[in-house]
């Protein structure tokens, strides 16, 4: 598993990371301010695991819960 430390710092919406390490590439996914509000999420975005395996294509996020 990739580890946060290894993710940028400052992302932007949008923003594609590819991680060598485990050959998964991820996308920064903003939250809504009010799902922030309501679930007490600590970060302002999560991190989308976006990688195509051949026919199969996940989507998971890391969060911060």
């Amino acid at each position: 598993m990739t580890s946060p430390s290894s993710f940028p710092y400052n992302p932007y919406e949008g923003q594609i990371f590819y991680d060598p390490d485990t050959e998964r590439t991820f996308e920064c996914k903003f939250r809504d301010p009010l799902d922030r509000m309501i679930n007490k999420h600590l970060a302002h975005y999560v991190w989308c695991d976006i990688t195509e395996d051949g026919e199969n294509y996940t989507f998971n996020c890391l969060s911060d819960r």
